[in-house]
């Protein structure tokens, strides 16, 4: 603190130093003016006495000394008037004095000027000394004051100073036994070039350094080799000098060569304007950062996406699979609100909610699932189900949502639908098979018999040509229900696609109009199938069928076979093999499908053609046949571009087609003298049965289940060449039989004949490739050529 001048030392006073300065006087009073009058007369006086004194001893031209002297004398005593006043007088009585001087009145004259103008210059001179010396001891007392009050001012800055530094020392002590107090922390310094200049015992124990061991080392001793090889320990600093402070969480090493997951905040230390250093804190987060790690780990495997969003409706944490689901990287949205990943209303709906719930606290969609629809960022929409938790952290309400995507499912549940209803219509059709085709047999038999009777045309002959004709068609809409339900016997067989389509494009190209051209691009070196021949065969031919009614005015029809790989897991047939695969296409350019009618497209009896056009059994009987054969059958169709079949089928394991048996000539006879054993429980059908073949030379033996036929051959000793015999009997069935009957009579050759589905035979263990097997309904001339091809062994 800095006193007043007038209480550390007393100014002057006033009027002594206005009266030696001679600049701040006040206005001539005659008191005033008479003190340098009488100091002047007093100082010529005493130079005519001086003068006088030494008149025997000076000349003349020496007469000015002691009047000079007197001037000289009253100017430095009294200033500038005594001197003024005393080079007037001087200079009267020098001129005085001049009298016997050669000069005259004029040399007088002379004399008494020149003394006036010395002694006015004199006077000049010494009022100019006067006030040069009257300044200089004015300096001189105000440097002295100075003095003093700097004096006084350096006392109380130094009572200051350590006062200052007292309060410092103890801030000191206590911020330095707080810093070594934190152990949860390493707390130090660094120099400006990185050195280590002070560690508390937090850093110690964080580090696994000692204080004497670590002091004078770079710091980028904490750091990965590869982070000291990428230059981070610099990047730091500079990032703390740019920003003022830079915080980062990263992987540091420890004394022993361990890692510890940090984070580190590192601040520049000024001082006026210069940087002293760098504080470092660092907290070792290990602990925090695998919990955070297996957590999102555990997020990220979760199949469902995981997405976490504030009370105000921003997204703040966004899972992998969540990526996936929406379409959006996590860091693109993170910080958006939740909206964008919903179309409208559930957008609004949404915003509304989240308003209500802030303003109520009334939860409805906490803990419960609800199925919305997503929006992706492509902006498509895909059907979801949501479920959301709560929880307050902070003081804050979050929501974490459990999104899972219901595509699948609902293709899974529409598929389960059509299968439920294809099952029922099976279920219908398995469940009066056997009956029918027993039915159909027996009527498609007994009129080709009596067709074989009466040649002449006439009108019975037209009714038996009918009635055939009517049993035919109701053994082909069997068929087709049974294939559609997938309950048909196939019997594949290892082949070349490219020659079915071969086969049968011979007849496409007549039922196919002219002004539709039909191209087939046919692919090299396709893989083989193992499928029904014939039933493939129905399968192009009602895709073709199909694409022709599809197109009104000329157009064209793509016939094409490419090879292909299923990968595993495909989404779209979960249930396909994988691995290698055929592709057979049926394309056209017609009226193609709405949405709504390709959804339906595989539907049994739906069909959009006009009544009595179609059956609505031609898709079905395709899609049934497919699976059956284990393939897959996909659907693409534009409304007015057209549309486009793919069917695609396992390659069959064993690559190389099998040897064809030899055809038999066409005039070859299908009689025979051989013994054979039928075996039905229908009597109808065995009865015709049995008289088809003895018409045709056979010998036959029958019996009307398993246990009878074993009774009979009891008390027959004779050679069994062929047994024929239905697969599900009462008593005992045909496998059964045939059990029992293979140590008796081992040289007979087998037949298996059932009006059954697939399902049923395959349940008797009749299903393989190397048993015969006739399915009903069928004719006479059928069950002659099937037992022919059997005893030939052709079949």
């Amino acid at each position: 603190m800095t006193l007043p001048d007038s209480t550390m030392t007393p100014a002057p006073p006033p009027t002594r130093a206005r009266a030696r300065g001679g600049t701040a006087m006040r206005p001539a009073t005659l008191s005033g003016i008479a003190r340098p009058l009488l100091t002047a007369a007093g100082a010529v006086a005493g130079a005519v006495i001086v003068r006088g004194l030494l008149d025997a001893s000076i000349g003349p031209e020496a007469v000015f000394l002691p009047f000079g002297l007197a001037v000289l004398v009253a100017a430095w005593a009294e200033g500038r008037t005594a001197g003024i006043a005393a080079s007037v007088l001087s200079a009267v009585i020098v001129s005085a004095l001049m009298i016997d001087g050669t000069g005259g009145v004029g040399g007088r004259l002379a004399s008494m000027v020149i003394f006036l103008a010395a002694g006015l210059t004199t006077t000049a001179l010494v009022a100019s000394l006067r006030s040069a010396r009257s300044t200089a001891e004015a300096h001189a007392a105000e440097a002295e004051r100075a003095h003093r009050r700097l004096l006084d001012e350096r006392r109380l800055n130094a009572q200051s100073q350590l006062e200052s530094d007292r309060a410092l020392r103890q801030s000191e002590s206590r911020f330095r036994l707080l810093v070594e107090s934190v152990s949860d922390y390493a707390i130090f310094m660094l120099d400006p070039q990185g050195r280590i200049m002070s560690w508390n015992a937090g850093a110690e124990r964080i580090k696994g350094y000692a204080g004497d061991e670590i002091i004078g080392r770079h710091f980028s001793v904490f750091y990965p080799a590869v982070d000291q090889q990428a230059g981070k320990p610099a990047g730091v600093l500079r990032a703390a000098l740019r920003d003022g402070r830079h915080e980062d969480d990263g992987w540091r090493v420890r004394k022993d060569g361990t890692q510890f997951w940090a984070n580190v905040v590192v601040s520049p230390v000024w001082q006026d304007d210069e940087l002293l250093g760098y504080a470092k804190v660092v907290r070792d987060l290990t602990r925090r950062h695998r919990a955070d790690v297996l957590l999102e780990s555990v997020l990220d495997s979760a199949i469902d996406g995981i997405i976490g969003v504030d009370e105000h409706g921003t997204i703040r944490s966004f899972n992998a699979a969540a990526e996936r689901l929406f379409g959006y990287a996590a860091a693109d949205v993170i910080g958006s609100p939740f909206a964008v990943l919903m179309p409208e209303p559930y957008r609004t709906n949404g915003i509304e909610y989240l308003a209500r719930h802030a303003r109520t606290g009334h939860a409805r969609i906490v803990g419960r699932g609800r199925q919305l629809v997503g929006l992706r960022a492509d902006g498509t929409t895909f059907p979801l189900e949501l479920a959301v938790s709560e929880f307050t952290l902070a003081g804050q309400r979050y929501f974490t949502g459990v999104v899972r995507d219901l595509t699948r499912q609902h293709a899974l549940e529409e598929e389960l639908h059509q299968a439920q209803k294809m099952q029922a219509i099976g279920q219908l059709a398995g469940g009066v098979a056997h009956d029918f085709n027993n039915l159909l047999t027996i009527i498609a038999g007994h009129t080709e018999l009596l067709l074989g009777k009466y040649h002449e045309p006439g009108e019975l002959n037209h009714a038996l040509s009918d009635i055939r004709d009517a049993g035919m068609r109701a053994a082909g809409l069997t068929r087709q229900l049974l294939a559609f339900s997938r309950r048909a016997v196939l019997e594949p067989k290892v082949l070349d696609l490219n020659t079915v389509v071969q086969d049968t494009q011979r007849m496409l190209r007549r039922i196919v109009p002219e002004d539709v051209e039909m191209v087939t691009r046919l692919a090299p070196r396709l893989h083989r199938v193992s499928v029904d021949q014939s039933q493939i065969g129905q399968v192009l031919i009602n895709l073709v069928v199909n694409a022709r009614d599809a197109i009104t005015n000329g157009g064209r029809i793509e016939i094409e076979t490419a090879n292909c790989d299923v990968g595993p897991g495909s989404e779209m047939h979960p249930d396909a093999r994988p691995g290698r695969s055929v592709v057979l296409t049926v394309r056209d350019n017609g009226a193609g499908m709405k949405p709504d009618v390709m959804n339906r497209v595989f539907e049994p009896f739906f069909t959009t053609k006009q009544m009595g056009a179609g059956t609505g059994l031609g898709l079905a009987m395709v899609y049934g046949i497919v699976k059956q054969s284990g393939g897959q059958v996909e659907v693409t169709s534009e409304y007015g571009v057209g549309s486009e079949f793919r069917v695609i089928l396992p390659a069959a394991e064993h690559a190389h087609l099998p040897t064809p048996a030899p055809l038999p000539a066409a005039e070859e006879p299908l009689a025979g003298d051989e013994t054979l054993l039928v075996v039905e429980d229908e009597e109808s059908v065995r009865r015709l049965a049995v008289l088809a073949l003895r018409e045709h030379g056979y010998r036959v033996i029958e019996a009307g289940n398993g246990a009878e036929a074993l009774r009979t051959l009891g008390t027959y000793n004779g050679t069994i060449d062929l047994v024929v015999t239905d697969v599900v009997m009462p008593v005992m069935g045909g496998r059964q039989l045939i059990e029992a009957l293979r140590p008796l009579r081992p040289e007979a050759r087998v037949l298996y004949v059932s009006g059954y589905t697939d399902d049923a035979v395959i349940r008797h263990g009749v299903q393989r490739a190397d048993v015969a097997f006739l399915q009903k309904p069928y004719t006479p001339s059928d069950l002659a050529e099937k037992v022919r091809r059997v005893l030939d062994g052709r079949d």
